[in-house]
């Protein structure tokens, strides 16, 4: 069974899946609470489904990009079961959490996310194969408007401000489920599978409001 996490954002949010079932436990949140309700999100979300963590073979979690402070919260519990259950520890970033939500794509994909102090993370995906074209994991916003946005399908998550917002960018709410469904194969850039899993950079990146 697998566990999937995520705390980039101010929801909190779990998920169990197999090749059978995928079942999403959500805490809406307008301020992060993680270090309160994550793993009571785990064990209730378990229990309901008569589940135990011994059952959990591989435990998946978002790196970022998102609030530095929240990542941390889910890492911290995915590398102590990582070490106490012997399970598989595998982290994913933000940016492929997105893109892949965006199977049809006739464009390239630009996935962005605002940071501090007008500052940008973002990646290119190429629209066949979501194959990563380019990077940058912090970019001034001067740098970043000399991209040619019209080119590209644009997306971003709850983070984004009135920027990107404005630069027609559609938000995606990056879940547990959307961990959970990800192909861990064929991802190639990004991937963690050592313990201890860390943030994607220790830049200091915005809190979500």
């Amino acid at each position: 069974m697998i566990l999937s996490i995520c705390t980039i954002s101010n929801n909190t949010s779990v998920c169990i899946s197999n090749d059978s079932f995928c079942i999403l436990s959500e805490i809406k949140s307008k301020n992060p609470n993680h270090c309160e309700e994550l793993i009571p999100a785990i064990e209730d979300l378990l229990s309901k489904e008569d589940k135990v963590l011994e059952d959990v073979h591989q435990v998946r979690v978002n790196v970022g990009p998102g609030n530095l402070t929240s990542i941390r919260i889910g890492l911290t519990v995915a590398n102590l079961y990582g070490q106490f259950l012997g399970a598989e520890i595998i982290g994913v970033s933000s940016f492929h959490c997105i893109a892949s939500i965006c199977k049809e794509s006739n464009k390239d994909i630009i996935v962005a996310f605002n940071i501090r102090n007008n500052n940008y993370a973002y990646a290119i995906f190429d629209k066949k194969n979501q194959m990563l074209l380019d990077y940058r994991l912090v970019v001034n916003r001067e740098e970043f408007d000399q991209i040619n946005k019209k080119k590209f399908k644009l997306l971003t998550d709850s983070s984004a401000d009135s920027y990107l917002i404005d630069s027609s960018f559609d938000v995606i709410e990056i879940n547990a489920e959307i961990i959970s469904k990800l192909n861990i194969s064929d991802i190639k850039d990004f991937i963690q599978k050592e313990v201890p899993l860390k943030p994607i950079n220790d830049y200091s990146y915005v809190v979500n409001k």
